[in-house]
């Protein structure tokens, strides 16, 4: 069933907000589900329900058999249906007596209706944790009809009074029809001192809960109306706790540094654990394992010396087993870093957002900010006075030690507010019932709680989140953003407002900052005529927040796209670039921390190498191949360029082009290697991903780029053949040298050679007359230009342009084929000048006679064609017959050849 966005606004349409909100987001964020929808990742944990989970305690098995132990209800003991809004009573469930994995019954979960999400919680008081240990649930799940929502079982952990801690869910991998009975596992971290009990949850889960497009008016909701998932047989165990970390915060490390890691393991029961160490790269290729005494019986703790790595990104990957069988595996991902120009912090206006944030690791977030090169983190700050006290505080408290981090590293933290969907709907009320929109009490109780835990340390709020939340901009009002900024200014310092929109136009105070959101739609291809805005002028300054396209399907492709985005949009120089978070919080590890992503090493080189560099030219390097130059305004003649090919796949030869000294080639990892040079020409190697040649001589990369002769055609009836040679001077102080232009043997070029001189920002231009042989036919010939430069650099240039020759809005065209013994050949004239035009054709063979026809009176924008039949003309065969076309009342005349086929 599909609903449009405007619907999803009514009372009954709304995707569920707090009552289920609170258990979906406690759920999908730590799971970092993507915007896609996707389904994320399976857990790494690798548990079988054998013997050898039994030694560490099989704490609870769910078969839902329940009618022996007096249970003839119609749904198991201890487990409640959740209720609120997305919640319906009509979506419930109930044991199924027919069906089960390993034998009926099972307990069965069922959508029937419009806007309906299901979940059961177990809330038994048997499944207390143990301190000291990891969990493992282990279930099978069987769905039907189930197209736009997901089936999963989700676990948190809950302190003495039930309340749930922050950090300590997992879910489950999606699973939507399957008709068959799926295993599905997660691994739960009880690493939280406060942790007193485990609670599992069931779910059917309709997808746009977690699809960010869904959030946008124009975007249509899918929904199943009608789905069942049936789960049985889940086990809830008992593990050793294993944790694995790189040795420095942040799992980022320089290449040539010794590089270790460090495992700490728990094991609560007497058995001997074996375990194996396995380093795999990007692309899943084993580089290096061990395995045999790695844990000592008596010491819970080892460091692991890892051999030397190239720059990239790993996975290192702990597996844990007892008797031959897999208990657990705990993995982590880090990056070895190439060594860049340093980019100090504001030298370079990049930001991230990483939303929602979770408590630990400051340390790693810290340093994976610094390393990256950015300037700004915005971090999104949720208001919800109806959220717990003890939450709040905690928040508060974790959010101010994590902008004070930012502050002392140079880094400008920004507040999102992050209004939920009961604020709102609270404001509206109360606007509704005559209270002034953006009053003091209002903005007391959204931003009082945060104000008093951050002080006055966050200048910089932006008002709504990021995918954007208030597109239309009816949320934030002119009057309502006076408010804030007016409330802003009793705590904080001359605040800044950011205003997030789809709109460059929109009409915003000057002292506000416009952040301009570039949707996933917008093709990469058309991205520059979509931020021609930024060439206008504003009083305004403006951000943008990129996302991801959806262009390619490969991992490669998608990751190659995402970087042309960036370097197209850092090319028309906005204030500010913002770019979802290259580095996640995982769990994996067997403790929440920070670690990086792939796009991590590419984003950080591309920032290295552009910091302080505007764009300088663009270079058409090839069909589908383009070059940006940058260089920085102190250092004029030093360039870098970032090169890719808009093809699929990279080329199969390297292009050729000048680019002056000794340029060096740089991949988006951070490998250098230098490019060979052949008569001053570079040999580029070219792909869909960007790559950096660096140590480009920009003023000749730029006089190279602009070097033209247009109009490429010659017209031979025409007195006057003068195409006009360009080429502009960038550098700093007068370009001289000598010019040398060549042609065809029978052709005269005037002037041959020149002399010039031409000033700094000048642009040199000099008419050619071209005289043709008489009778010159229609063709394409190369005319050839040296261009022998003196100074302020001693270096030779060679172009070969093609000049076709041809009549001036007139096309046209011959072509032969045969008809048995005869040769037919055709000519097509098309007008392309604005007045109707006539002209004679002809066609002369060898030794067949002139054959002639009219054009008579062709419209403009139209075409005619004429049929030349030479008869019992076999003797042509391999040889060409000469065409013609004459004015009538008119000078012009134009011959062609024409190949005879075989």
């Amino acid at each position: 069933m599909e609903r449009s966005g405007q619907h999803r606004a009514s009372h009954t349409r709304r995707p569920p907000t707090r009552a289920i909100a609170a258990r979906i987001a406690l759920i999908l964020c730590c799971a970092n589900i993507a915007a896609d929808a996707q389904p994320p990742p399976e857990t790494k944990t690798i548990a079988r329900p054998s013997e050898v989970l039994h030694l560490y305690r099989s704490i609870r098995q769910f078969d839902f058999n329940e009618r022996p132990l007096g249970n003839f209800e119609k749904t198991p003991m201890y487990w409640q249906r959740l209720e609120g809004r997305g919640l319906p009573a009509y979506a419930s469930g109930e044991f199924d007596e027919s069906t089960g994995y390993s034998a009926a019954p099972s307990f069965r979960l069922r959508l029937s209706g419009v806007g309906a999400n299901v979940c059961y919680e177990y809330r038994g008081e048997d499944l207390a944790v143990v301190p000291g240990s990891d969990y493992q649930v282990v279930g099978y799940v069987r769905c039907d009809s189930m197209r736009y929502s997901r089936a999963f079982i989700g676990a948190f952990l809950v302190d003495s009074a039930g309340n749930r801690i922050p950090g300590s869910e997992a879910i489950s991998r999606l699973l939507s029809d399957t008709r068959d009975w799926q295993r599905v596992e997660l691994a739960l971290i009880g690493d939280f001192e406060d942790a007193a009990a485990l609670r599992l949850q069931l779910w059917i889960l309709q997808s746009h809960n977690w699809d960010a497009s869904a959030a946008r008016p124009e975007s249509i909701i899918r929904e199943d109306v009608n789905a069942s998932a049936w789960f049985d047989d889940l086990a809830v165990y008992c593990l050793p706790r294993a944790r694995l970390r790189l040795d420095r915060p942040g799992g980022l490390c320089f290449a040539g540094s010794e590089i270790a890691i460090e495992i700490e393991l728990s094991n609560i029961s007497s058995e001997s654990l074996e375990a194996r160490v396995l380093i795999q790269d990007s692309s899943g290729r084993d580089v290096h394992s061990l395995e045999g005494n790695i844990l000592a019986p008596d010491d819970p703790r080892a460091r692991i010396k890892l051999p030397e790595l190239s720059p990239g990104l790993y996975r290192c990957r702990l597996f844990l087993s007892s008797e031959s069988e897999s208990l657990l595996e705990r993995s982590i991902e880090f990056a070895v870093l190439a060594p860049l120009p340093v980019v100090a912090a504001g030298e370079h206006d990049v930001g991230v957002d990483i939303a929602r944030w979770l408590g630990p690791d400051i340390d790693g977030l810290r340093e994976l900010a610094a390393q990256f090169g950015c300037r700004a983190v915005r971090v999104n700050i949720p208001l919800d006075p109806l959220a717990p006290d003890s939450d709040r505080t905690k928040q508060g408290h974790d959010l101010a030690a994590l902008v004070r981090t930012f502050v002392g590293s140079r880094i400008e933290p920004i507040g999102v507010l992050d209004e939920t969907q009961e604020i709102r709907e609270s404001r509206d009320a109360r606007i509704a019932g005559g209270t002034k929109p953006g009053s003091s009490d209002e903005f007391q109780e959204l931003l009082g709680p945060a104000l008093m835990q951050l002080g006055g340390s966050l200048a910089t709020w932006q008002l709504g989140a990021i995918p954007l939340d208030d597109p239309s901009g009816t949320r934030w009002t002119t009057d309502r953003r006076q408010a804030v900024h007016a409330y802003l200014s009793r705590h904080v310092t001359l605040p800044d407002l950011v205003i997030p929109t789809l709109d460059p136009e929109r009409s915003i105070d000057a002292r506000d900052v416009l952040s301009v959101l570039i949707p996933q739609y917008v093709p990469t291809r058309s991205l520059v005529p979509h931020l021609e805005f930024l060439t206008q002028t504003s009083p305004n300054r403006r951000w943008l927040t990129i996302e991801e396209s959806r262009a390619g399907a490969s991992r490669e492709m998608r990751l190659a796209d995402l970087m042309r985005r960036f370097v197209l949009a850092r090319s028309l120089a906005p204030d500010r670039i913002f770019l979802p978070a290259p580095f996640e919080q995982s769990a994996d590890g067997g403790s929440l921390a920070w670690q990086p992503t792939e796009q991590y090493l590419l984003y950080r080189t591309l920032i290295s190498y552009l910091a302080r560099k505007t764009a300088d030219t663009v270079i058409h390097l090839d069909e589908d191949c383009i070059g940006i130059v940058f260089r920085d305004p102190e250092r004029p003649r030093e360039g870098v360029m970032i090169a890719w090919t808009w093809r699929d796949r990279p080329l199969e030869q390297p292009l050729r082009a000048y680019l002056g000294g000794a340029p060096m080639l740089i991949d988006l990892w951070g490998n250098q290697s230098p490019l060979p040079v052949e008569q001053g020409r570079v040999s580029l190697p070219l792909s869909p991903m960007p790559v950096i040649v660096d140590g480009v001589e920009a003023p000749l990369a730029h006089l190279a780029a602009s070097f033209s002769i247009a109009p490429d055609y010659l017209d031979p009836s025409e007195p006057d053949n003068t195409p006009t040679i360009r080429f502009s001077n960038t550098f700093e102080t007068t370009l001289t040298g000598r010019l040398e232009i060549s042609g065809p043997p029978a052709w005269r070029i005037t002037p041959s050679t020149t002399e010039f001189s031409i000033q700094s920002g000048s642009t040199f231009e000099r008419a050619l007359a071209i005289g043709t042989p008489p009778r010159q036919v229609a063709t394409t010939e190369i005319v050839k230009t040296v261009l022998i430069l003196r100074s302020p650099s001693e270096a030779r240039l060679e172009f070969e342009t093609p000049l076709t020759v041809g009549l001036r809005d007139i096309q046209v065209q011959a072509s032969a084929h045969w008809d048995g013994p005869d040769l037919v050949v055709e000519q097509t004239l098309r007008n392309q000048s604005r007045r109707p035009v006539s002209f004679e054709g002809r066609c002369d063979a060898p030794l067949h006679p002139r054959l002639e026809r009219t054009f008579r009176d062709v419209p403009p924008g139209e075409y005619r064609t004429q049929k030349y039949i030479l008869q019992n003309a076999r003797e042509l065969t391999g040889r060409r017959v000469r065409l013609g076309v004459t004015e009538v009342r008119g000078t012009r005349s134009l011959e062609q050849l024409v190949d005879i086929p075989d």
